[in-house]
Order: C-alpha cells, then structure tokens, then sequence
C-alpha cells in the first residue's frame, strides 16, 4: 500500500478507511496471493494476473498518457521491490532470495517496456473483461502492444445503447461483446439457478428469446455506429463454480436447460450475422466460445482460478484472453500491412530446394494464397539458385508473387530493392524467414519491417488470423495491377530505348490512357475508404476516414466524392484517385484528395485538380486545397503550385483565373458533371 499511498487515486480511500487490515485485504492481499502462487505452483498465469493489477493501479484516467502510467508503474515496482526484499533477507536462502529478485526484476521489465502500438479496444460485458484485463495486459506488452480498454457494463439494454451512441465519435481499434457470460443477460441467466431446471423448452425459448432480442437492437448499434472489427461472443452458458460437490450438483441439474437455451441463442446469432455481412462492410465477426468448450469442457471453463473477495477470475477469462490477445497483435502488428516478403526453403518446404526434394508446407501456402486474394501482396527473398525453385505439388505458384528476389545477396538490400521496384515503403512490409540470423539483421536495418519467425506456430496462426479479420476483394486483383504497372513501366523504358525523342504526351500516348471522372456511388464507398486509408505518399492531408465519415460525405449537400477509374493497353486499374471537395458559404475546399502510386507521373492528379477548378468556378467561389505534411506524403505538396495555386498560411488558394486544360495524352470521359 505505501507505494500507491500518497497518490490522489488512493489516498482518500486510505484516510477515509474504518478498518485497515480490513482495506489492505479488500485491495491489495490479492497481489501478494498473485506472486506467492506464482512460486508455489511455477505458473506464469499469476505473473500476468500480477502485472494486469499493476497496469490498472497505475492507471489515471485524469492523467492517463503513457508516459506517466510508465513512469508510475516504474515507481509502485521499485517500491515494491525494496520492500519485499528487505522483508525476506534473512528469511530466505541466498539463492531463493535471487530467485525472487530475478522475478520482481522481470515484472519490472514488462511493467515499464513502451509499447511500440497502442490499441483502443471497446469491451461491452460483465466481470469476464475485469478477468480478460487482467489475464491480458502481460502479454500484450510482451507482443509490443499496450492496449487502452474502455468498458461498458451495464446489464440496462437501452441505458447500454444509450451509452454506444454517446460513444460513436471515438475511435476504437477492436471492439468485444460479450453479452452472455455470466450474469449479463439477466433474463438469460435464469437458466443457470436449480430452481428453473425443470422449465420446458417452450420457457427457455422465451426465456433465450428476449435476451437476443436486446443483443440484436446493440448489435445494430454497433455496426451502425462503429467501423473498427466488432467481435460478439456467442454462449456456452457455463456456471463459475468451486468445484465443490454443491456446485457439481448446481451443474448437473441446470445443464438441460443451459444446453438448450445455448442452442437457441447460437442459431439466432448465427443468422444475424450472415445476414449482416450480406448487407455491409462486414466488420461484425463471431467469438465463437463453442471452440472454447470443445477444447476445455464446461467443468474447467467454469472453475474458479482463483477466488478473493474482491477478485475471482475463472479459467474462461484465462482462455478468452489468450485469443484476445492474438486479436490485438494482428491489429496493432499486421493489419494495416500490404506485402508479405517470404523465404523460401524451410518456410514455404521443408527442406532445401537445391539439394534435393522438398515436402511443401500446403497450410502455410494456403493462409499466404487467402491472404493474396484479400489484396495482400505477396513477394519471394531467398539465398538460392533461381533456376532450382520449383512449385510442383504447392498450393502457390511463380505467378501468385508480385516480385523475386532469389539470389544470394543480403536479404536487407533484397527488401530494399522491393521496396523500391514497389514503391513501397518499409513499414508496409512483413518478412517471415526460419533463420534467426537474417531476421535480426533485417530487424537492425529496417526496424520499421515487421519480422515473423517461420518456424513458430504462432506466427502462421496469426497470418490466419489476418485473413479472417480482412474482407474480400472486390474483384480486383492487387497483384496483377502491380505486374501491370512493371509492365507499362517496362514499355515506357523500351521506347526510350529505343531512340523516342518526341517528349512526354507522344510517349504517354502510346498507352492509350483513359480516366474517367465520375461521382462515387453508394456501391463505391467501401472501395474510397479503403484507398484513402491506405494511401500515404499522395495523401495531401494524410487523410483516414471511417465508413461513417464516406457516408456523411456521400449523403452531404455540401459534399461531392470524385472518382477516377483508369485504364490503359495493358488493363484495367480500376479506382485509382478519391477527391472530396467541400462547398463552404465563402470557398470550395479540397480536405481529402489522395491518388495511387500505381499511376504517378501519367498527370492524372491534374484532371482531379481541374474537376474542383470547374466546381468552384461554376459556383463563383476561390478554391481551396488544404494540405497538411507527414513523415510519408512528400510526393503530394507540389500538387497545388504545379496547378496554379498560391500559398496562404497552411492551405494553397485558386482564385479562378486561367484556362483549365486537362493533359493532352489522357482521353478523359466524364461520368460526373463538375
């Protein structure tokens, strides 16, 4: 307790305490319980459950910068390290007494690691997210993950829907609802008492029907007002117990109507949910906790882990935690990523490809195929032979790869060349490779490169992950747009090559390009979202916008979406531009305006340009183009003064004179009328 004494969080709560030893049991005995079975039994469970209480004693919610919850955890840890070791000198052996400063040295460790990601998380539910918190907070930080939880729980439907919609302006990573566990579902959780196990199944339908009857209403809701992935836990209905004889019994008589309320429940979610991704984006997934019960059974889910006065956290929040926390490690660490660099021999095979026949890794090419056709692209660094990789009996091919680099050169200058072929930047980047060496060493040089090991479990089961939490493809083929790229790139250069010396719009011309301007519809949302969030070099405001935001846009008098599509002899781009432009009583503005690397340099920025330059010269306004720097979107600040724009503060300003002429070399069809 003297650690946290004088802090405001507490201190009133100790002067204002009746009965000390009381208040000390209350809380604080559970923290000692916590690293007392952490020797006795050798579990690293009660490490986490240690660590998780720390973060959430040195959580202010006035002051909750992580600067200086670091830096309060760092003092409640080096308090308690004092302490206890002073305590248990001359009560332990010189060894045991190492032991214990080794571990409060490692709690110490974790506790004040910074976190390279932070992740916002939205938990809807009972006291299973005070266990899941606590469980989690550890390991998340041992993944590079500090996670920022906000919890919603009260049992009121509409005060609880009420609360979502105060709730919709903030922006969360990952939400969780689990409205079942426990005692959430007052209704639903009749089924657990002794009293109700001999209802009919006509009681438990009604009983089961009223309570996803609310979950529904929320789940419209959420889905209605939040964009980030939204997992809801169905049920298993299990009862939290001791595993005393009594509970047993408890147990036994209630478990016919749990199974069949379960049942019930489970379908009707099921439904909601297929229904829903047949009619949006499809952020709404299922925790599926069934996969939980197969795996443990209802006895060990339900047994109390450990069981205080003021914590009891049951082996199914250990469990849940564990899932939670391979969520939020693709979240903060994968999602967001748009190439998978891969090794080859004892990653893709097992085996050497040029010292023999290799058994190819079908489960890992399989998540890598599923990945490429959610627009993930997929590259090849190997130290081998080119003439040796062979893909017979695979399930990927020479052509599911956007680039090789198979030689025997470093592999950070073969990520370096990617990059560059690509256009890409290096934190866009996963590279997965079984040898510890070359990871480290393209960990030294690119930090920003997010490094997988290929012989762990854990990382392909991520990369799985992944591939569930992406949405599909709508249709377009992210790979091959690259490989069109090369190859238009590689026709340009043949034809200087060759001689041509007539300027840039005869040599564009021999590219037949055409754009076609268009305002986006209700279909083209998803896709404009999606390009603005994933581009960062020409983004003149470093846009990101949420699903919400586009359809506000969309549905705005104020507001107008334009829409590039491009193609030329070599196929078709599809959406390679995304300009809102915004009426205001006194100019036009531009506050998103962001366009495809794939086709910078075709002038294609210009006619986007030229399309506001109409829209405000018909109104009879100045236009505006609102810019704003980052580490990334260099290649966007010379837009506006290439197209006749002047600077004012931190905007550039057209005030309607000179002609507007799109480039010759382009055939620009309008589908829009601005």
């Amino acid at each position: 307790m003297n650690s946290v004494a004088k802090w405001e969080k507490y201190s009133s709560q100790i002067a204002a305490a009746k009965d000390m030893e009381q208040f000390l049991w209350r809380d604080f005995s559970f923290m000692v319980d916590y690293l007392a079975l952490r020797f006795r039994t050798g579990d690293l469970t009660y490490r986490d459950l240690f660590v998780g209480e720390k973060i959430r004693q040195a959580f202010f919610e006035k002051d909750s910068s992580i600067d200086a919850q670091i830096e309060r955890r760092r003092q409640i840890v080096e308090s308690d390290a004092r302490g206890l070791l002073a305590l248990f000198r001359d009560k332990l052996s010189e060894h045991e007494h190492k032991d214990l400063e080794a571990e409060l040295s490692e709690i110490a460790r974790i506790l004040t690691t910074r976190a390279a990601r932070s992740v916002e998380v939205l938990l809807i539910g009972d006291c299973l997210f005070l266990d899941v918190t606590a469980f989690l907070a550890g390991p998340a930080l041992e993944d590079g993950i500090s996670m920022n939880p906000t919890l919603v729980s009260t049992r009121n439907p509409v005060e609880l829907r009420s609360t979502l919609h105060q709730l919709g302006d903030r922006k969360f990573d990952l939400i969780f609802y689990s409205p079942f566990t426990y005692e959430f579902a007052p209704e639903y959780n009749r089924l657990m008492e002794w009293r109700q196990s001999a209802c009919s199944t006509r009681a438990v339908h009604a009983l089961s029907g009223s309570a996803i009857g609310n979950v529904i209403k929320t789940l419209d809701v959420l889905v209605d007002r939040f964009d980030g992935n939204i997992f809801v836990h169905n049920s298993i209905h299990i009862r939290r117990h001791d595993s005393s004889l009594k509970e047993r019994v408890k147990n036994l008589l209630t478990w016919r109507v749990r199974r069949a309320g379960r049942r019930f429940i489970n379908a009707r979610l099921d439904e909601y949910i297929r229904h829903n991704h047949g009619i949006n984006s499809g952020n709404l997934r299922l925790f599926n906790e069934m996969d939980l019960l197969r795996l443990h059974g209802e006895t060990q889910l339900g047994k109390v882990f450990y069981d205080h006065d003021s914590r009891h956290p049951a082996a199914m929040g250990k469990w849940v935690s564990l899932r939670y926390r391979d969520l939020l490690a693709v979240q903060a660490h994968l999602l967001r990523k748009k190439l998978i660099v891969c090794d080859l021999d004892e990653t893709l095979w097992q085996g050497a490809i040029g010292e023999g026949s290799v058994r190819h890794h079908i489960d890992r090419q399989r998540i890598l195929k599923t990945l490429k056709s959610k627009g993930v692209l997929l590259a090849i660094n190997s130290k081998n032979d080119p003439i040796n990789v062979k893909w017979d009996g695979g399930v990927l091919h020479a052509d599911d790869f956007v680039h090789s680099q198979i030689n025997w050169d470093s592999k950070v200058t073969n990520i370096q060349r990617i990059a560059h072929h690509l256009n890409l930047k290096g934190k866009d980047f996963i590279f997965i490779d079984d040898r510890p060496d070359e990871r480290a060493m393209v960990h030294m040089a690119m930090p920003e490169v997010h490094v997988l090991d290929a012989t762990a479990d854990r990382s392909w089961h991520l990369l799985d992950l992944w591939s569930q939490m992406l949405a599909d493809e709508d249709g377009t083929d992210r790979t091959q747009l690259y490989k069109e790229k090369n190859a238009r790139e590689d026709f340009l250069q043949s034809q200087l090559s060759a001689g041509e010396e007539e300027g840039e719009r005869h040599l564009f011309e021999k590219l037949d390009l055409v754009v076609t301007l268009r305002e986006a519809k209700k279909s083209d949302l998803k896709r404009a979202a999606e390009l603005i969030n994933r581009t960062n070099q020409f983004n003149t405001c470093a846009s990101r916008v949420s699903m919400r935001d586009v359809s506000a846009f969309h549905g705005s008098e104020d507001h107008r979406i334009l829409i590039i599509d491009c193609e030329d002899k070599f196929g078709t781009m599809g959406t390679v531009s995304v300009c809102v432009v915004r009426k205001k009583p006194d100019r036009v503005e531009i506050p998103v305006f962001v366009l495809s690397c794939r086709v910078f340099g075709y002038g294609i920025e210009k006619v986007v340009v030229n399309a506001a330059k109409r829209l405000a010269r018909d109104l009879d306004l100045p236009l505006t183009g609102l810019c704003e720097e980052s580490a990334y979107n260099e290649p966007s600040r010379t837009v506006y003064p290439e197209n006749g724009f002047v600077q004012g503060g931190s905007a550039w300003h057209w005030r309607g004179d000179g002609p507007i002429e799109d480039p010759p070399w382009l055939k620009v069809q309008l589908q829009a009328s601005p």
